[in-house]
């Protein structure tokens, strides 16, 4: 299940984008210029993971897309946290979220 923003941002939409954008064919394409395993991308593009620090370089490196770009492509996502751009709250505060969310 792929879970986008109203603008329909997210994994799949920073992937698309590249593979328009570069005139790739399809994912496998993508994977082998950027680098990257068939199946963490197509957990990153279900929105089982997240895409990571490592996998941003690896497409501004293969690409030339700036990070900034990068981030404004998964910011429309509503279920990407963003929390790797901030300080992590501690192990308290984490335990207190996990409680009130469920």
């Amino acid at each position: 299940m792929t879970t986008t923003g109203p603008c329909g941002g997210g994994a799949a939409h920073l992937f698309d984008t590249l593979i328009k954008e570069q005139h790739l064919k399809n994912d496998a394409a993508l994977c082998r210029a950027a680098g990257i395993g068939p199946p963490l991308m197509s957990k990153m593009r279900n929105g089982r993971q997240r895409v990571s620090a490592e996998v941003m370089l690896r497409l501004h490196e293969a690409f030339g897309m700036p990070f900034a770009t990068q981030r404004l492509l998964l910011a429309c996502d509503s279920s990407y946290p963003h929390r790797p751009y901030r300080r992590r709250a501690g192990a308290q505060q984490q335990a207190e979220a996990a409680q009130a969310a469920g």
